[in-house]
């Protein structure tokens, strides 16, 4: 079950880059391609690695491994784009919600993944529990995170392909030059470099340490994250994602009471028991995978 440990540690970091993100959306940045160009550039930071371990792919996936960078990217800008204006727990847990459907019709149809009976019942208590966190939400995040949810799936499905035919540091690497690449390639249309050149992004030196240190957690979540879906069940490791919300939630509850204006949650009895709800089911799911 090394795998389950691996995805519960790199939920746990996304919970705090979630945060981060959206304190650095609402406060400093305010412009989610901005935010997602600068955050993708950092990725490649994960090319030191990639000489203890280089080798050239087959045509065909170089191709899927350039393309689940490439909607990785798309997933983290529409993330973004639905985090600034919307409650950052709803916003993820609806990415968490659809996200494992998605991902796993796809393992189902293409990779042949099948989940025992014990496991199906976790990954269906996963689901639900997310979804509850999901209920209320107003149609402009919710059109956004559903972007999101498609694009991750769909990354994560073509970067376990990848694995499946090399290494971990490999495979990690050649999705990262997808990354890359794509918001570079951005850069050719005007409207794109207007958009990164009128930016504000010279942000204080506190708050460029808190962007600093929350790209370095987010890089540390997505190396466990890749580790996990290298050697689990994709399908499980996706819908693994509600633990997020279960850090989240109790993150949120903290951080509202001292930034309740950049938080932005609704904390009425309703919601609290609804999502109380939900932590009960994703955390029953956990028990249920850890001893099936």
């Amino acid at each position: 079950m090394a795998w389950l440990i691996l995805a519960i540690a790199s939920y746990f970091l996304n919970a705090i880059v979630s945060l981060g993100d959206k304190f650095l959306l609402s406060s400093k940045v305010k412009n989610p391609f901005v935010y997602a160009f600068y955050s993708g550039i950092l990725a490649s930071v994960v090319f030191v690695l990639w000489p203890m371990d280089f080798a050239f792919l087959s045509p065909d996936l170089t191709l899927i491994a350039l393309t689940a960078g490439a909607c990785f990217f798309m997933a983290v800008f529409f993330f973004y784009s639905a985090v600034l204006p919307g409650e950052v727990s709803r916003v993820v847990s609806v990415v968490g919600g659809v996200s494992p459907m998605i991902v796993l019709a796809l393992s189902y149809f293409f990779l042949g993944e099948r989940l025992p009976a014990g496991w199906l019942l976790g990954f269906s208590a996963l689901v639900l529990g997310t979804v509850l966190f999901t209920l209320g939400k107003g149609k402009k995040t919710s059109v956004y995170s559903f972007l999101a949810a498609i694009f991750f799936a769909v990354s994560f499905f073509l970067t376990k392909i990848v694995y499946l035919e090399t290494s971990l540091i490999n495979g990690l690497s050649w999705t990262r030059v997808g990354a890359v690449l794509l918001p570079v390639a951005l850069l050719f249309f005007p409207f794109f470099r207007k958009v990164l050149y009128q930016s504000d992004f010279n942000i204080k030196k506190r708050s460029f340490f808190l962007f600093i240190s929350n790209k370095g957690l987010s890089a540390g979540a997505f190396l466990l994250l890749n580790y996990s879906i290298s050697l689990g069940n994709l399908s499980l490791v996706s819908a693994t994602q509600g633990v997020q919300y279960v850090f989240l939630f109790a993150l949120t509850l903290i951080f509202s009471a001292y930034f309740p204006g950049v938080v932005n949650e609704s904390l009425s009895p309703r919601v609290i028991f609804q999502k109380v709800v939900g932590v009960a089911l994703i955390s029953s799911a956990i028990i249920v995978l850890f001893v099936s």
